[in-house]
């Protein structure tokens, strides 16, 4: 058993345990059986003051793991490149897994797989990179890297699908070598670095000085890509002076007063700034991706002091919303003013398929505008994608209803 570290280790590497009567870190276990599973495992002490975990996993019951877990949060860890850790086993695959101080994640955790040779010592590095973020067996990949300054709790799985009995013997568990320091970024120089339009525009409309002193809370930061999909024309009609409250209301549109990762926002509707709603939920059945408004989430989690920013795919833009100058935004009014007219008498008339026609084309028109916004050319696919399930007249309310949302929006 390892008990000391020379100078130029120390300088390198940073003990977490080595599991010696006077180490700090004490372990306890978890297993299926908390599910109604019928795994089993205990951790003791040999006599070389290593660790072992041994005992049977069980796939009854829908069972099927074991773990051994650290019981208290462990000491801050120094900027390293990842963890090593000094293991015997018997050949099985095993998961190592970090909790991050800022990030509950329920069932599961940061995790990185490692495998083991029977019977035999084996010293394995486990970079921070490599950790990916898993709930419940969900991979959550866009949640951010894991750095050594997060880690506040470990702890080890054996999930391979396998029953039978296991056993695992560690000797020590380190974080390795030092990374360059990174030290906490301003809000402003992070999006500076990573939403550069973002800030461009808060400087534009005079909200640059607000962020800076932003100390607690949460941004959906859209992309670069994001800020690309929207209408030149609108762009050009959110710079002009006379328009800058209306710009501020969409920037504001991203910020919630309260801070919220995204796992706990998961199924939850912020309030931001601008009094709009920001829904968050699973994209899908499936879960593929989480859903942030209209869009869905690039990259989450990222903290900045008490501030949380999430990278979103979309402009968030309020329903609320309009524009009120005579700006070349006013020619979408001007079309569906001119599409009402023609519809109504052809309506009255009982030609009920003729209005639907000019409804319905009128729409695809507007649809191929480039002067709409993201949302409102989807809402508009979808409404007609309704024309196959209903008849001609009820095709011509679901057209003239979404035409007249339109035009609150750009009348």
């Amino acid at each position: 058993m390892i008990t000391t570290l020379t100078f130029f280790a120390l300088l390198s590497q940073q003990l977490i345990t080595d599991f010696s009567p006077d180490s700090p870190v004490a372990w306890t276990t978890i297993h299926d059986t908390v599910m109604g599973g019928r795994s089993s495992g205990e951790i003791s002490q040999s006599s070389a003051d290593t660790l072992l975990f041994e005992g049977n996993v069980s796939l009854k019951n829908n069972g099927g793991f074991v773990s051994a877990r650290t019981v208290r949060p462990i000491q801050p860890l120094t900027q390293s490149a990842g963890i090593e850790i000094r293991v015997k086993g018997s050949g099985r695959t095993y998961q190592f897994s970090c909790n991050h101080k800022d990030i509950p994640l329920r069932g599961g955790g940061y995790w990185q797989s490692f495998e083991t040779v029977d019977s035999e010592w084996k010293t394995i590095q486990l970079p921070w990179d490599n950790f990916k973020a898993t709930s419940f067996g969900m991979d959550l990949s866009q949640l951010p890297a894991l750095k050594a300054e997060d880690v506040s709790g470990l702890a080890i799985y054996l999930y391979d699908k396998k029953s039978g009995p296991f056993s695992l013997e560690i000797d020590y568990i380190k974080a390795y070598r030092d990374s360059p320091d990174s030290s906490p970024a301003t809000i402003a120089n992070y999006l500076g670095s990573q939403h550069p339009t973002l800030l461009s525009l808060l400087e534009v409309c005079d909200l640059d000085s607000a962020v800076a002193g932003f100390d607690a809370g949460t941004i959906f930061a859209p992309t670069e890509e994001a800020f690309a999909k929207l209408p030149t024309e609108l762009v050009a009609a959110l710079l002009l002076p006379e328009n800058k409250d209306k710009l501020q209301s969409i920037l504001l549109s991203h910020v919630v007063s309260e801070s919220n990762t995204v796992f706990n926002s998961i199924g939850e509707v912020l309030v931001s700034l601008s009094e709009n709603t920001i829904t968050v939920d699973w994209g899908n059945d499936n879960k593929d991706f989480i859903s942030i408004g209209a869009g869905r989430l690039v990259a989450g989690d990222v903290l900045i002091g008490g501030v949380i920013v999430h990278a979103v795919s979309d402009v968030i833009i309020p329903e609320n919303f309009s524009l009120d100058s005579a700006d070349s935004i006013q020619s979408i009014g001007a079309f569906l003013s001119s599409t009402i007219s023609e519809g109504v008498p052809v309506f009255n008339r009982g030609d009920v398929q003729e209005c639907a026609d000019i409804y319905q084309n009128s729409l695809v028109k507007l649809s191929e505008f480039d002067g709409l916004i993201v949302r409102d050319r989807n809402k508009i696919l979808d409404v007609l994608q309704q024309d196959n399930r209903v008849n001609a007249q009820e095709a011509a309310w679901i057209y003239r209803r979404e035409i007249d949302r339109l035009l609150r929006i750009y009348g």
